[in-house]
C-alpha cells in the first residue's frame, strides 16, 4: 500500500506530514507512519488498528512489561503505606499533579471525583483514603476485578460514551492520567467527559509532553497502538477550544526541586517491539544495580548526576515542565 507523504491531521483536520515510515509497534510484526501536524502541533500514528488483545497481553504479563511493572509494584507497596495519596504524589509527575491539582481547588472533601481510566486501581484508593468521595472507572473488565479485589468495591467497568448518558452534572473533578494518548478519538471522548463535569468543574489530564522535546524528534512516547497520540501544550489548547473549555497547566517547579529530572532524549526513543507474536515480553532492559540504585534514592547524589550529564550532553532538565505534561480543563460556570 502506497504511504501517502501528506494526510489529513486525525486531531485537526489540517495537513499532516509523514516524518517517519514502517515505525516499529508496540507487538511484533505491527509497524506504523508517524505524522506530524504543525497546525495543532500535533503527532500520531497509523493505521489504526484493535488494540484489546494488546492489553490482554499487558495486563497478563504486567509485572514484567517495561513502563509498565512499576504499576504492579504501586498496587502492592501502596496497601502498606499509610499516607497513600503523598506516597504516590513522591513516585511521579502524574500522581504529583493530581495531588497537587486537589490541594490547589481548595475545595472540601465533600467534592464528587471520578478517574476514568483507573486500571488497577491503587490511584482511586489512595483518594478514598485521603477522603474524598470518588469512584474509579474503566472499560478492561481484568483491570476493575484486580482493583476491587485489592481495594474494596470502589470501582466500575463500563463504556464512557455509554455511561455518559445517565450519568450527566455529577463531578466536580475527572482525572485522566495518561489516558488521552490511547484514545482514537480524544475530542469525542472529552465531550462526553464535559458531560458529566458540573458546572465549574475540572478535568485533571496528563499526558506524555512532546513540547520539551527537540523538534527533529518524531516520538518518544509509547510505541503505537499502544499510544496513538504525541501531545504539546498547543495539541491540550486546540481541544480545549473545541470543547469550550479554559485550559492551564500544571507547574511542576516544586516536584523537580525535590526530584531533579533529566531528559536524555535517547533514553525516551524506543524502536524496538516490547511483546512478540504470541504475545509474550522482549526486550527487557536491564535494571540499575543495587548500588546506583542506591545513590539514585539520595538526593544529593541524584541531583549531582543531573548537574554532570547535563554539562556533557545535550539535555533538557525539567523545571516548570518535563516528560509529563499537566493540564487543567475547566467547565465554564455559566
Amino acid at each position: 500500500m502506497e504511504v501517502k507523504e501528506t494526510c489529513s491531521c486525525l486531531l485537526c483536520s489540517g495537513s499532516a506530514e509523514l516524518v517517519e515510515q514502517r515505525y516499529p509497534g508496540y507487538q511484533e510484526p505491527l509497524t506504523f507512519d508517524i505524522y506530524y501536524c504543525s497546525n495543532c502541533n500535533t503527532s500520531f500514528s497509523t493505521p489504526r488498528v484493535e488494540t484489546s488483545q494488546i492489553y490482554e497481553h499487558i495486563y497478563k504479563n504486567g509485572s514484567k512489561v517495561p513502563a509498565y511493572k512499576r504499576y504492579w509494584q504501586y498496587l502492592n507497596e501502596i496497601k502498606s503505606s499509610k499516607d497513600p495519596l503523598h506516597y504516590l504524589s513522591q513516585k511521579e509527575e502524574m500522581y504529583w499533579a493530581v495531588r497537587h491539582s486537589l490541594l490547589e481547588m481548595n475545595n472540601s472533601k465533600t467534592i464528587k471525583i471520578m478517574e476514568v481510566g483507573c486500571g488497577l486501581g491503587y490511584l482511586t484508593y489512595a483518594l478514598v483514603k485521603e477522603g474524598y468521595d470518588v469512584i474509579g472507572i474503566d472499560i478492561s473488565k481484568n483491570a476493575v476485578d484486580e482493583a476491587i479485589k485489592s481495594f474494596g468495591n470502589y470501582y466500575i467497568c463500563a463504556d464512557v460514551f455509554e455511561y455518559v448518558s445517565e450519568h450527566q452534572n455529577l463531578y466536580n473533578v475527572i482525572i485522566l492520567t495518561e489516558v488521552i494518548e490511547h484514545l482514537n478519538e480524544p475530542l469525542k471522548f472529552l465531550e462526553s467527559i464535559m458531560l458529566m463535569l458540573k458546572k465549574g468543574g475540572r478535568i485533571i489530564i496528563t499526558t506524555p509532553n512532546k513540547t520539551v522535546f527537540p523538534k527533529d524528534v518524531s516520538w518518544a512516547t509509547e510505541l503505537p497502538p499502544i499510544h496513538l497520540w504525541w501531545f504539546t501544550e498547543d495539541s491540550m489548547k486546540f481541544m480545549a477550544t473545541k470543547i469550550s473549555a479554559n485550559v492551564s497547566f500544571i507547574d511542576f517547579s516544586d516536584f523537580y526541586k525535590k526530584k531533579p529530572c533529566l531528559i536524555e532524549v535517547n533514553k525516551f526513543i524506543n524502536k524496538f517491539p516490547l511483546l512478540n507474536k504470541d504475545g509474550s515480553v522482549i526486550n527487557i532492559p536491564k535494571e540499575n544495580g543495587r548500588f546506583r540504585s542506591f545513590l539514585a534514592g539520595i538526593p544529593f547524589f541524584r541531583l549531582l548526576n543531573v548537574k554532570i550529564k547535563s554539562a556533557f550532553s545535550k539535555t533538557y532538565v525539567c523545571q516548570k515542565r518535563g516528560p509529563v505534561m499537566g493540564a487543567i480543563f475547566e467547565k465554564n460556570a455559566m
